[in-house]
């Protein structure tokens, strides 16, 4: 697949925190930033919500946005690709107990 990025246009990188709506995520875009008078590098985050043609991201997910015309009342962003999947770990197949293989709990009389 060979990726076709215009000239001039940001594109950014985030982590999906929901995927809940029909082809569209919403992901969270972190960066830092320098303190004008005190000159402290803090951390500045903004959710962003993008369109997800094939619904193909999951939460967890990085994925790496460009800019499009508006496509809804807050959709502004477009998924380029998924740049990392995340781990899709199956915790129902596990059985999980209290103490389970653990030392035993001592009965009180």
């Amino acid at each position: 697949m060979v990726l076709k990025i215009k000239p001039g246009l940001k594109t950014v990188i985030g982590r999906v925190i929901s995927n809940r709506m029909q082809k569209s995520v919403v992901v969270e875009y972190t960066w830092q930033t320098r303190h004008p008078l005190y000159k402290r590098i803090y951390k500045k985050r903004t959710k962003l919500y993008a369109h997800d043609e094939h619904n193909q991201c999951t939460i967890g997910d990085i994925v790496k946005l460009e800019p499009t015309r508006p496509l809804s009342k807050m959709k502004r962003w477009n998924v380029l690709e998924i740049v990392r999947k995340e781990l899709d770990i199956d915790l129902s197949a596990i059985d999980i107990q209290a103490n389970n293989g653990g030392p035993p709990t001592p009965q009180r009389a």
